[in-house]
């Protein structure tokens, strides 16, 4: 099973028949055998559907089946896992967090709308045309040690938990050929303490230090200057529709949002 199958349907055992789920099946059956006919849910589409998940999870297997409201789609309790919903071809699954899944092939994929897919190509575009030509002293850059082999630019609050904790895997990526490249996304705006503290990383004399330190709850004691890049690059912010810090972005315009350890962002660029 693979990493997106396991997490879909978490704690899903190898289904080994024993006497205690023959039993437990059994009854589950005797009882869809007595559902009014507007519940009740033809051999035919049961197999359709274990036949669909079967490619991703060979050991699937249907406990209870329910029609819902929405036409082609069932309350599906598998044996041993969880309640989703299934459409009757058995290739598009709503988990219990409500994330919708495709199959494709052998795997289980993230089903976008069309109209998402669209944005996140155009928003794709713009952050490549768009942040590799912004100039260096315009960045908080933490250079790669010894051969670049990649960059990142990633939209940084100096208050926010989880940029924060990437920031502790910036050396780390750095070490393993990574430059990193921080743009200001205070989250509380433009003015506010928020912003002051990105202000003070921008006008100190060693700008890396300053962001580490102020990461750190330290450096309120650097100087805030007027010139700084913050307003514009809020703009941009709006621009590629960023909700969320840290905002990371590949070189070649594609968002990673959230949280990365080194280890996985290597992964990521493939180095």
């Amino acid at each position: 099973m693979n990493f997106i199958a396991k997490k879909i349907f978490k704690g899903l055992p190898k289904l080994v028949v024993i006497s205690l789920g023959v039993a437990f099946a059994a009854a589950s059956q005797a009882q869809l055998l007595n559902l009014p006919d507007s519940s009740a849910v033809s051999d035919q589409v049961k197999q359709r559907i274990t036949d669909g998940m079967s490619k991703v999870i060979p050991d699937f297997e249907i406990q209870a089946i329910s029609k819902t409201p929405a036409a082609g789609l069932f309350s599906v309790q598998v044996l041993g896992g969880p309640k989703v919903f299934i459409n009757e071809w058995g290739n598009f699954v709503l988990n219990e967090q409500g994330q919708a899944i495709t199959i494709v092939g052998d795997s289980f994929q993230a089903w976008k709308d069309p109209v998402e897919l669209l944005k996140d190509q155009e928003t794709k575009r713009i952050a490549n045309t768009t942040l590799n030509k912004i100039p260096s002293d315009e960045m908080i850059v933490y250079p790669a040690k010894g051969e670049k082999k990649a960059h990142i630019f990633v939209f940084t609050d100096v208050d926010c938990g989880f940029c924060k904790k990437l920031h502790l895997e910036v050396p780390k990526m750095n070490e393993e050929g990574i430059e990193v490249r921080y743009l200001a996304f205070p989250r509380s705006g433009p003015i506010g303490a928020s912003a002051d503290k990105l202000a003070r990383a921008f006008c100190a004399e060693d700008r890396g230090a300053a962001l580490t330190k102020l990461k750190s709850g330290g450096g309120l004691d650097l100087e805030v200057c007027a010139d700084t890049p913050i307003k514009e690059q809020l703009k941009l912010v709006r621009v590629l529709g960023l909700r969320g810090t840290p905002g990371i972005f590949l070189e070649d315009g594609t968002l990673i949002s959230g949280y990365r350890t080194a280890e996985e962002m290597a992964e990521i660029l493939d180095i």
